[in-house]
């Protein structure tokens, strides 16, 4: 039997932006976690720092790693915009308890959260979207990604 290679999370979450990013799909990965500085430098009394200390990126527990966004359109007129969450976990990974609390509210709320571990999953997620909203709206409306911008149009 041949094992199948190990995928990190990480690497989902690099796949997963490198699709949006191809497809133009606005998003924002969410930086969660912390991490340390060294001590360097001086403290307000010009005492040079010896220890280091932890730097917290975000005050919101259980966020997800990526917002997408998205407008719902009637024909060619823009009706509203919506957030698409995804939490990127690996195939063994699972959610905690803060995320599974972020992801009871924002659904409470009506919004959109899924837990994705592929592509394929990211994929069904955006026309599961789509089929709410046809349902909700009727088969006149759709979801079309807002779309991020290149660097030439940046420029402009």
């Amino acid at each position: 039997m041949v094992k199948k290679p190990k995928v990190s999370e990480a690497q989902i979450q690099k796949s997963i932006i490198n699709y949006l990013n191809v497809k133009r799909i606005m998003h924002n990965r969410i930086n969660n976690g912390q991490f340390n500085v060294q001590g360097s430098g001086v403290d307000k009394y010009g005492r040079k720092r010896k220890n280091n200390r932890v730097v917290k990126c975000n005050t919101i527990n259980g966020i997800p790693d990526i917002e997408t966004f998205f407008t719902v359109k009637n024909e060619d007129k823009n009706i509203l915009q919506i957030v698409i969450y995804l939490e990127v976990k690996s195939p063994t990974g699972r959610q905690s308890k803060d995320q599974k609390l972020f992801q009871s509210r924002i659904e409470e709320a009506g919004g959109f959260y899924f837990v994705v571990r592929s592509i394929e999953d990211v994929q069904s997620a955006f026309n599961q979207v789509n089929a709410n909203i046809k349902m909700f709206f009727g088969n006149k409306f759709s979801i079309e990604p807002l779309k991020s911008y290149s660097l030439a149009e940046k420029a402009k």
